[in-house]
């Protein structure tokens, strides 16, 4: 209970609750009980932090969700009027078990440590190649007679495959490379198929499960590809707003299975924005869906890393979101959205949308900020 000085002595909290009801405010309740009129207020605090007023309980814990509520009245302590409350039930949430499961099943899939091929014997420390990975969607599923290409998972773990392998192999040998997922890499985030936030339905491909558990090969065959080839290999994965949960999964699984290997460096941070210092090239970047203009963009990371910001020359702003290419210079600062390998889906083409498909590495240098640019351009209709 919130305050142990009533154990034992609730009735005299439901005592004064009744009297409120009875005698209409709080005032004509205590001369009915003969008590000050704080006193009695103070007892009304206390019965609503017991939960004997009727009111609303804590949120569910992990594993429930809201079932239902009832109409009830609630006590307000500070006028004594009753106000009308739902009370919540809960059930057993079906999706967090699903999550749990998944997650525990990648782990069962990748204990142990990883087993790297050796770092490369020449590497340029001057260089850092950034892989940006925008809005992969991964899970989605489109019918070609509906959407203009058959899409499905197995045919998304294809086409990434061969893309980063190919933009891996003619990419040069800089020192560090940055694997960095700018959110959304997962189409849907739990098995209801539906976004987070607004509930609107998505077409998905198999079992959320599943489809998680090949997100997490994916990723790690990615970062072995890069390995080959680069030295040092950071991986950040951003929360997009249809994979808020399940990147967090993402990042635990991948952090696992590279434990301990200094080679590879999984960031955890939650924060929904990235920033990192390479010489005098500062690059950061996030999702879009919260910070949406590239002003704010530019802002975020002058303030957020002010200190790098005057010591670099150089600095860039990724986002996704918005499936499209697009560049502005904000301030000194090269705001740029990339566009996604994934086709559309049967409400992207009956809206019209013709954004082209690609993923790149962007080669920056120390010293001299961006100073190459590899893109692997997939055509509208992709045999993926």
């Amino acid at each position: 209970m919130a305050n142990p000085g009533y154990v034992g002595r609730e009735h005299l909290l439901e005592e004064a609750i009744e009297a409120v009801r009875r005698h209409g405010n709080i005032s004509a309740a205590a001369r009915a009980l003969n008590l000050p009129r704080e006193t009695l207020k103070h007892r009304l605090h206390a019965a609503a932090r017991y939960g004997l007023d009727g009111s609303v309980p804590k949120p569910p814990p992990p594993g429930q969700v809201i079932a239902g509520t009832s109409t009830l009245y609630r006590l307000n302590p500070e006028t004594g009027a009753e106000e009308i409350l739902k009370w919540v039930r809960t059930k057993e949430d079906p999706n967090w078990h699903a999550l749990h499961d998944a997650i525990c099943d990648a782990f069962d899939a990748y204990k142990g440590t990883a087993k790297l091929p050796p770092a490369p014997k020449h590497a340029d420390d001057d260089l850092l190649a950034l892989y940006p990975l925008a809005d992969f969607h991964l899970g989605l599923y489109a019918w070609g007679a509906e959407a203009g290409e058959d899409w499905d998972v197995d045919k998304a773990c294809r086409l990434l495959r061969r893309v980063m392998g190919e933009l891996v192999a003619l990419s040069p040998p800089a020192g560090t490379a940055v694997l960095l997922n700018l959110g959304d890499f997962f189409h849907t985030d739990t098995s209801d198929n539906r976004t987070a936030q607004a509930g609107h339905p998505l077409d998905v491909d198999t079992r959320y499960a599943r489809v998680l558990t090949f997100g997490v090969e994916l990723i790690r065959d990615m970062i072995e590809l890069c390995a080959q080839k680069h030295r040092k290999v950071i991986v950040r994965n951003l929360k997009g707003n249809h994979d808020y949960h399940s990147a967090i999964a993402l990042t635990a699984a991948l952090g696992s299975f590279f434990h301990g290997n200094d080679r590879i460096i999984v960031d955890a941070s939650p924060a929904p924005h990235w920033s990192y210092r390479h010489g005098r090239t500062l690059l950061g970047a996030t999702h879009g869906d919260m910070l949406k203009k590239p002003e704010q963009m530019a802002m975020l990371l002058a303030a957020a890393r002010a200190e790098d910001w005057g010591q670099t020359r150089y600095r860039y702003f990724h986002y996704g979101h918005v499936h499209h290419a697009s560049a502005k210079e904000v301030g000194g600062v090269l705001v740029e959205s990339h566009r996604t390998l994934a086709p559309k889906d049967a409400w992207h083409a009956a809206a019209g949308y013709v954004s082209g498909r690609a993923m790149s590495v962007i080669v920056y240098s120390a010293e001299r900020g961006e100073v190459a640019r590899i893109t692997h351009n997939i055509p509208h209709w992709s045999e993926g």
